[in-house]
């Protein structure tokens, strides 16, 4: 651990639990903003001369660019599920699966079945975070039937004392008393009228775009607030007055799994995203259809695909179905845009965050991400909203 000197005393007693355990699967739970990223470069680091090829998985394509960061080499859980059996060459591999808490039983079941005799498994995340979607636990429940844990409980990214400690209630669930600590510090603005708060949120935006993130609870007061800061910016001279309507899709909210199966919850005109896509519909991951026909009676759907061939199915067939809506929404140059699907042919994740260079004339978006890439996507091949996603 010598030439790691600038690891916090947490973060060197995970890294050194993980290196030394003889265990075959183990966890590395750890606080946001423990310095998971940091630790998890020691670990690739040293798994590396001990002769472990090193391969990150996560249940999205967001977290899996985080993972990234680490310098290891990282695919979603479900693209390297896909693959199906592989035969084994003999190399040592340590499989580092972050966000664990969001894969399910039925993943994890698969993921260690094919497990080869060299290979060795990480589990990364915090068992207070978001759990999976599917069915099952199993990264808190393997934890609970004694899998080693090396824990980063030291909170390394916020640096200001009272914050940190208002992070730390955060990590051990205390709501009302974090709340209650931010507003002592005076930290906490309300301001009653709606249109004053709108007013104030797009002007406190403005002052700093890239390091200020707006939260709404509804469509609705999102769709405002996104328009008052595009104003305000268009004021400022932050954003150009030269705008264009952009064909946008935005998710029903309100459509649960459970729905989804359900003819008579879609509409004529909703455009399905099939994530998973299906071999016997001959759907392929990730194609987009749009409803033709709403069949109530004997629940079935008939959808219009690229092209124009028509399809009708079942929707208790189909799998990972993202239900959206379609409308316009103005752009102009400069305004903040965040993807809300994964863009697979220019390795971009959803949720990255990218400002707008140029919109040319045929609706190509010439994207500067925050990531330093840069991408130009038609205007119907990439999902975008306007200014902030909130």
């Amino acid at each position: 651990m010598e030439q790691h000197r600038h690891l916090s005393v947490s973060q060197r007693n995970a890294v050194e639990d993980v290196l030394t355990s003889r265990d075959r699967m183990m966890a590395l739970e750890g606080v946001a903003g423990g310095g998971k990223t940091t630790s998890l470069t020691a670990v690739r680091e040293g798994a590396e001369r001990a002769g472990y090829q090193v391969e990150g998985l996560a249940p999205t394509s967001r977290a899996a660019q985080k993972l990234a960061e680490a310098g290891i080499e990282t695919q979603t859980l479900q693209r390297h599920l896909a693959r199906g059996e592989q035969q084994g060459d003999g190399q040592k591999r340590l499989y580092v699966v972050d966000e664990s808490s969001m894969a399910s039983t039925k993943q994890i079941h698969t993921f260690v079945e094919r497990l080869k005799e060299n290979d060795r498994v990480l589990f990364v995340g915090d068992v207070r975070q978001h759990e999976a979607v599917e069915a099952g636990r199993p990264y808190a429940q393997l934890q609970e039937a004694g899998m080693r844990t090396a824990r980063l409980d030291e909170i390394i990214r916020q640096k200001d004392p009272a914050l940190k400690e208002a992070v730390k209630q955060l990590a051990r669930g205390e709501v009302r008393e974090v709340i209650g600590n931010l507003n002592s510090q005076c930290r906490v603005h309300e301001i009653g009228d709606l249109q004053e708060r709108i007013s104030e949120i797009a002007r406190e935006y403005v002052r700093s775009p890239e390091r200020t993130l707006v939260v709404s609870p509804d469509n609705a007061s999102r769709h405002e607030i996104n328009e008052a800061i595009h104003r305000t910016m268009q004021s400022e001279r932050k954003v150009s007055t030269d705008e264009q309507r952009v064909h946008v899709l935005y998710a029903r909210q309100g459509v649960t799994g459970a729905d989804r199966q359900h003819a008579r919850n879609y509409e004529k005109g909703d455009v399905l995203r099939c994530s998973k896509g299906s071999k016997p519909l001959g759907i392929e991951p990730g194609e987009y259809a749009r409803v033709s026909h709403v069949g109530r009676e004997s629940n079935t759907l008939t959808v219009k695909r690229h092209g124009g061939k028509e399809l009708s199915y079942d929707p208790r067939r189909l799998q990972g179905v993202t239900v959206y809506r379609d409308s316009e929404r103005k752009f102009a140059e400069g305004d903040r845009v965040q993807l809300t699907a994964p863009y697979h042919e220019q390795r971009l994740a959803s949720r990255e965050l990218a400002t707008i260079e140029r919109i040319e004339s045929d609706g190509n978006l010439k994207l500067r991400m925050d990531s330093g890439a840069r991408s130009s996507s038609r205007r119907n091949s990439i999902r975008i909203s306007s200014t902030v996603m909130l």
